[in-house]
């Protein structure tokens, strides 16, 4: 499978590259070294993928975040109003974010230029 192959980049971002059996984020080299995922065409002609289980989701690790997968490239205002207001975010709120979003998931923020794989809150 090619290493910029959509679903490669889907997972990774999807994923965060937190490695469990290095208990740190990893970078995508090493994420495609450790053979992240496989995928299979059943005799039923579905695709099944297979998930290395070293990966988690970050969303598994109960993180209030937003993810954000737009069929195409564009720029998108984030705005969020929770009743008792915002004590942390990544990246800074600052009356909301506003990003480039990717199909594979990556966020811009077009401020900094600073790269993310989702918008997190702390309430």
């Amino acid at each position: 499978m090619d290493s910029n192959h959509e679903i490669l980049q889907t997972t990774y971002w999807a994923m965060g590259g937190f490695s469990l059996s290095e208990g740190r984020e990893v970078s995508y080299e090493e994420f495609l070294a450790n053979k992240p995922i496989f995928l299979w065409l059943d005799p039923f002609g579905r695709l099944i993928k297979f998930a290395n289980s070293n990966f988690i989701s970050h969303a598994e690790m109960a993180k209030p975040v937003i993810y954000l997968y737009p069929e195409n490239e564009e720029k998108i205002k984030v705005e969020v109003n929770p009743r008792g207001g915002i004590t942390v975010s990544e990246p800074e709120y600052n009356q909301g974010w506003e990003v480039i979003a990717r199909p594979c998931g990556q966020l811009t923020e077009v401020k900094t230029g600073n790269a993310y794989r989702y918008l997190f809150i702390c309430l």
